[in-house]
């Protein structure tokens, strides 16, 4: 028996290849530039984010693989020499079980990654679209449709923000912070349906709406500046470049998430700059999705999830009853 079981392990471990054989065999990943990575899970559906870096991730387990390889040729060896032993059986066996666990993780990390995310080329019909998106994340159109604006020209974005939220409450619509440098600080709940756009000074989440409501909604973008988020965050959030868009001229801030953090609403990031961590989880919350819109679409938008906002604003309302 322990003969089969050895030559058993033997050839499932050949039948996988050596590294080299692997890498011959497999075509080199194209460099493409621009592409774009998706990945759309259902509510409450967490990822670990250091996971992305799935280049890393390999190694690692790679070299704990090369680790279990070695105690299972040595305990192989040891079996060889006191086949009568029943000491060296049981070493045998656990040496063989370690070293496929191990490459059953390995093998299992890669089908994950593949199932769990989707690659968009600009070669696909799907690309174009999705960038054509972005359009709407330029700065010239936030000063377009914001409700409110903030000006660190005008005084500390901070305080500013506060007497907002004092006068108006809950705090609805889209908010327009142009920080140069100094960072917006968001802590504690935010009531209301909230877009937060910032520019370079950037903006710093900590313990942010975990407390929020069914109702509330809160996104943040960040043109060109930092984000750093700790703790528990409830919030989609959104870092482009300063141009918002293809072309539109210099790049997104660094996203820093520490260990630890639990984000959950969703994220998106144009581009991955020096200075990023990705740390903690992400969790997707359904409610920041708002269906379709536009003419010719299956699905109505999910209207309870939409503010409307009118400008001029209105003076009073004038109603006629019959």
């Amino acid at each position: 028996a322990p003969d089969s079981l050895r030559d058993r392990h033997l050839t499932a471990v050949s039948a996988v290849g050596t590294r080299d054989s692997i890498r011959k065999g497999v075509p080199e990943i194209p460099r493409i530039q621009g592409a774009a990575l998706l990945a759309i899970w259902s509510h409450g559906q967490q990822f670990p984010l250091e996971n992305l870096d799935l280049a890393r991730k390999l190694s690692l387990e790679e070299a704990e693989f090369a680790g279990k390889a070695g105690q299972f040729d040595a305990a192989l060896s040891a079996l060889e020499k006191a086949s009568g032993d029943p000491g060296a059986h049981e070493a045998f066996l656990d040496a063989a079980r370690g070293q496929l666990e191990t490459l059953s993780h390995l093998m299992g990390r890669i089908w994950a990654f593949k199932n769990g995310f989707r690659i968009v080329e600009p070669s696909h019909e799907a690309y174009s679209p999705l960038m054509d998106h972005r359009r709407y994340l330029q700065l010239d159109h936030w000063k377009r449709v914001s409700f409110f604006q903030i000006r660190e020209s005008e005084g500390g974005v901070n305080e500013q923000l506060a007497a907002l939220r004092k006068r108006i409450d809950p705090l609805n619509g889209i908010l327009l912070v142009d920080n140069g440098s100094e960072p917006l600080v968001l802590k504690g709940d935010i009531p209301g349906k909230l877009v937060i756009v910032v520019t370079r000074g950037g903006v710093v989440l900590e313990g942010t709406n975990s407390g929020d409501r069914d109702q509330d909604l809160l996104t943040v973008v960040s043109l060109g500046g930092p984000i750093r988020i700790s703790g528990e965050v409830h919030a989609m959030v959104v870092s482009e470049s300063s141009g918002g868009g293809e072309g539109g001229g210099g790049s997104p801030g660094p996203v820093m998430m520490e260990t630890g953090t639990r984000l959950e609403g969703g994220l998106i990031l144009a581009q991955l700059v020096p200075g990023t961590k990705l740390q903690g989880r992400l969790v997707r919350a359904s409610k920041y999705y708002s269906g379709m819109t536009g003419p010719g679409e299956l699905n109505r938008p999910l209207t309870n999830r939409y503010v409307v906002g009118v400008s001029p604003g209105t003076v009073y309302r004038r109603i006629r009853r019959k």
